[in-house]
């Protein structure tokens, strides 16, 4: 009998350490083809600039796709985006972009940390933010499926 009290407080045990382990939330579920819904992005602070932002609403043809190898492409404004990503594990996603259209300026090698919210599982919101020299920069982008 103290064998099987023994034995199950094992598998207890062993369960709950491999379930610590694990992360429902790695891959926090945006892998797929996604339509852009919006795309928001503002400054406050101070120095040269004063704050504003801007918003952007996608129309049909503005996707993100986020492949199972890692890979991302956005199609947005008539413009090709690509970027890697990985998942961080704790509901973020590292995007490491190749080039960014901004404007009329390109930017090589720029990284950002969203978190990823899923309020239903057709839509995902990715938010970022921090302080720059300029001010506090907020960005979030909203997908649907």
């Amino acid at each position: 009998m103290k064998n099987i009290y023994a034995i199950g407080l094992l598998v207890l045990i062993v369960s709950c350490i491999s379930a610590c382990g694990k992360n429902d939330n790695q891959n926090v579920g945006v892998t797929g083809k996604w339509q852009l819904l919006s795309d928001s992005s503002s400054l406050s602070g101070g120095g040269p600039f004063k704050g504003g932002g801007s918003i952007y609403m996608g129309v049909a043809a503005d996707t993100y796709e986020f492949t199972a190898n890692g890979r991302l492409v956005a199609h947005v404004k008539s413009l090709v985006d690509s970027a890697t990503y990985n998942f961080r594990g704790d509901g973020k996603i590292v995007i490491d972009y190749s080039v960014v259209h901004a404007g009329n300026a390109t930017i090589r090698g720029s990284e950002t940390i969203y978190d990823v919210t899923r309020p239903d599982s057709h839509i995902a919101i990715l938010s970022a933010g921090g302080l720059t020299p300029e001010g506090w920069y907020n960005r979030i982008i909203t997908l649907k499926k």
